[in-house]
């Protein structure tokens, strides 16, 4: 036994088997001899009855005094209670971030989440935490690291805060199974991005639009007569988009007013129908075999899979593009507030489960304040000796006199008495009789890009009568 330096380092023989040369001045410390010519610096202890060697690092990587440094810290920390050995282990046989993930996805998700939240969680996972903090260990994730893939994803604040909320999810479960210390979880403290809440509804005006392009497409059958009830029962009802996809007839009780959802984003449903609703559910066409209100036009007993590209169509023709479908709930409720309706009466129009959700839409209710500051400015207006404001007035975001539409020109060409017989878009043969034209001159304007606004899809030409009408005046 001698004092461990580099001399004698580097001048202990290699043997046919390993064997173990131990330092004179620090007991445990020692430096181990391989068969391979490998040197490497160990430090050996005693845990209760049990006796534990732990490798310090090899030479010449790890010079003797460095180990003997470690090796002085080390025994520090096992006269604290700390087992290194034992910790190194465990280290090694904690799983990684990728594999808590697939844990997460095989064990909570099937159970406790909705399909449509799995999807999103499992895009934020595969795009964004495996590779960026994956390949770690569950207990060497740190704040910083958190930290730093929330700042990664910064351009998109609202997945941002939901990959947080994710893993916070995921180290609390983590912490439940035994792989992570108790109360350590990463994401605590961390604050998330602020969000831009979209409160877009369609205004009477757009409103009315949508409607006449609704019309249009069921007329010139442009598009399935399925998706265009579709968005209709989901600005008469206020249903989320799922509700409406994948109800079916069987949930229907149109003797009662009301769809009975077995489940939804919160649980079991009921979606109170109106009048008009009920209406429209009891002309819409239904296909045999199929269970589904909104049917899909190519599978039998499914229902359409995907409104979002008929909805791009429809809302570019109704000069709406900023419109998610989801604005359609916005609206409803928005209607809702506008007719003072009580929060929590709208709240369950809407399904909600609690009454901060609702609560969003209670600076919509301005009629009140609205009227009010019409009877101050009247009385005001009489002693300034103001003209009376004519009537009637509509607010779409900026004022605006509304004026009667003169009916529309040679309706006599079609031997009807008004223009509510006509259709409200017309072919292009009916285009051109309405306006008195040559069919031919009519196809001359469209190549030639003049002629009254239309609308093609494929071969579908469709003329709009208040486009004629402009186009004539």
């Amino acid at each position: 036994m001698a004092r461990l330096t580099k001399r004698t380092v580097e001048a202990a023989k290699v043997k046919e088997k390993d064997y173990l040369i131990f330092d004179s001045e620090l007991s445990g410390f020692g430096l181990r001899v391989m068969p391979s010519g490998r040197k490497i610096f160990v430090l050996q202890y005693r845990i209760g009855v049990r006796t534990r060697r732990f490798t310090l690092g090899s030479f010449p990587g790890l010079t003797p005094e460095l180990a003997r440094e470690k090796a002085f810290q080390t025994l520090a920390a096992i006269h604290d209670g700390h087992d290194p050995m034992a910790e190194k282990q465990a280290f090694a046989a904690c799983p990684d971030v990728k594999e808590l993930c697939q844990r997460f996805q095989e064990i909570h998700a099937t159970q406790h989440l909705k399909p449509c939240t799995t999807v999103r969680y499992d895009c934020l996972i595969r795009n964004h935490i495996v590779p960026t903090i994956g390949r770690l260990k569950i207990t060497e994730v740190t704040r910083a690291h958190i930290m730093r893939l929330h700042f990664s994803m910064s351009k998109i604040p609202s997945s941002a805060n939901q990959a947080l909320a994710l893993l916070s999810k995921m180290f609390n479960l983590a912490e439940d199974w035994g792989l992570r210390p108790e109360n350590t979880n990463p994401c605590r403290h961390i604050k998330k991005y602020r969000e831009k809440k979209r409160e877009r509804f369609l205004s009477p005006t757009e409103m009315r639009r949508l409607g006449e392009t609704l019309r249009m497409a069921e007329e010139a059958k442009l598009c399935s007569p399925f998706a265009i009830a579709a968005f209709r029962l989901l600005i008469l009802t206020g249903a989320r988009l799922g509700e409406i996809q994948h109800c079916k007839w069987e949930y229907v009780h149109l003797d009662r007013g009301v769809i009975r959802l077995p489940d939804s984003k919160t649980g079991p449903r009921t979606i109170h129908l109106g009048r008009t609703a009920i209406a429209l559910l009891h002309a819409m066409p239904r296909k045999p075999g199929n269970p589904y209100l909104i049917c899909s036009d190519h599978k039998p007993d499914e229902p359409i899979q995907d409104l979002q590209n008929t909805w791009r169509v429809i809302k570019k023709w109704a000069k709406i593009e900023d419109v998610r479908i989801h604005d359609l709930r916005h609206t409803f409720a928005s209607n809702a507030v506008t007719m003072g309706m009580s929060l929590p009466m709208i709240g369950r129009l809407l399904g909600h489960t609690q009454t901060q959700t609702t609560a969003r839409y209670a600076h919509l209710a301005v009629s009140p304040v609205l009227e009010a500051a019409t009877k101050v400015t009247r009385e005001i207006g009489i002693l300034l000796e103001l003209p009376e404001p004519k009537e009637p007035l509509t607010i779409d975001g900026t004022a605006t006199f509304v004026e009667a539409v003169d009916p529309a020109p040679l309706v006599k060409e079609f031997g009807l008495d008004s223009t509510e017989d006509l259709p409200n878009f017309l072919t292009s043969a009916q285009a051109a009789r309405y306006l008195n034209l040559n069919p031919r001159l009519l196809d001359d304007w469209r190549w030639r890009r003049k002629g009254p606004r239309y609308v093609k899809i494929g071969n579908n030409v469709r003329y709009a009568r208040e486009d004629l009408d402009a186009f004539v005046q």
